[in-house]
């Protein structure tokens, strides 16, 4: 009898140091991802890189950062993605995660708009921004965008924004970037060469779909100091817009 005791004691301290040690994977990772690098790749202006973790090998992505396999890096989590493809690499990761930084200091990675999902290769925001708008710089050459019928301009919503907050408001221009599939939604940035700040854009989600130099008109419910976390955070923004495309 006294040998089963034994034995039944053994098995249980082994079953309790095995989940004591996955615990500890688990939850030595946190909201932070420590690990050293085991591959390493860029793409446009950013940097994927998969880590050799206590809780396994993670992939990561932020931007474009000098790293070297066997260096260990340390960053918050970011946003995970799941079955992300990148076109630009043509590869699908089942799950990544996309960072502000590689190295754990304010990075400039907004990640949007171009913040998941399927974006063409490129990452939520991966563009130059100005830190409230998340606005970026186009190619594109905007000018003579007339205003639309009852609507405003994107300098207009700016001046304006106090008293437009959760108003329902037309706009016309230009779509300068367009990410699908980011959080269930597309994420489109449109501008209309209104102020003399030219990456001063709107940003817009919604379910319809667009391409890059379209014309479109833009409705929806103006929404203010919207913030998403991982510094996804909009000085304006209209959630769940209708597109009218016009050419």
């Amino acid at each position: 009898m006294m040998k089963y005791i034994i034995l039944l004691s053994s098995i249980l301290v082994i079953v309790s140091c095995g989940k004591k040690e996955e615990s500890k994977k688990t939850v030595s990772v946190g909201n932070m991802i420590v690990g050293n690098v085991i591959e390493t790749m860029d793409a446009s202006k950013y940097t994927y890189a998969k880590l050799k973790t206590e809780a396994g090998d993670i992939w990561v992505a932020g931007p474009h950062t000098v790293i070297k396999k066997g260096e260990k890096l340390s960053m918050k989590k970011g946003l995970l993605m799941k079955k992300y493809f990148s076109k630009t690499l043509k590869r699908e990761f089942k799950e990544i995660y996309f960072v502000g930084s590689l190295k754990g200091t304010k990075g400039s990675f907004h990640g949007s708009h171009g913040m998941m999902g399927k974006t063409n290769g490129k990452m939520f925001n991966p563009h130059k921004k100005n830190p409230h708008t998340q606005a970026i710089d186009s190619d594109f050459k905007i000018e003579n965008i007339e205003k639309v019928k009852d609507g405003y301009t994107i300098k207009e919503l700016y001046s304006k924004k106090t008293d437009l907050k959760d108003k329902d408001i037309k706009i016309r221009g230009i779509v300068v970037k367009y990410s699908p599939n980011i959080m269930k939604k597309n994420w489109v940035h449109i501008q209309d060469g209104s102020s003399n700040d030219p990456s001063m854009d709107l940003t817009i989600n919604t379910l319809q779909e667009v391409k890059e130099g379209q014309q479109v008109v833009v409705s929806g419910k103006l929404t203010l100091n919207k913030d998403f976390g991982y510094g996804y955070k909009y000085d304006l923004i209209i959630l769940d817009a209708k597109v009218e495309i016009e050419k």
